[in-house]
């Protein structure tokens, strides 16, 4: 089953098994390229939505790390669009 993930697009699905090799490389070399509080940011919002049927909230995840929840949107907006850009090139 491939599941959707917001911002991202089509996730690796359950039916292919593990994520191949180069693009979890890929993967990590990109959430490297992230400013810290992007990464943690970005994290929070995937393990969250990993064990929940909604991901959590800007509201949950900015009372989670101290911040603001626009700050929290803005960080998940960066993180996304450097992600995509990554794993495009």
């Amino acid at each position: 089953m491939q599941t959707v993930v917001p911002g991202l697009g089509r996730a690796w699905g359950v039916e292919h098994g593990p994520l191949p090799h180069g693009l979890r490389t890929r993967f990590r070399r990109a959430m490297a390229g992230l400013p810290p509080r992007q990464a943690e940011a970005f994290r929070r919002f995937w393990e969250g939505f990993e064990f929940r049927e909604r991901p959590p909230s800007a509201a949950q995840l900015a009372e989670a790390m101290g911040i603001s929840p626009r700050t929290v949107e803005g960080h998940l907006y960066r993180a996304r669009r450097h992600l995509r850009k990554e794993m495009a090139a």
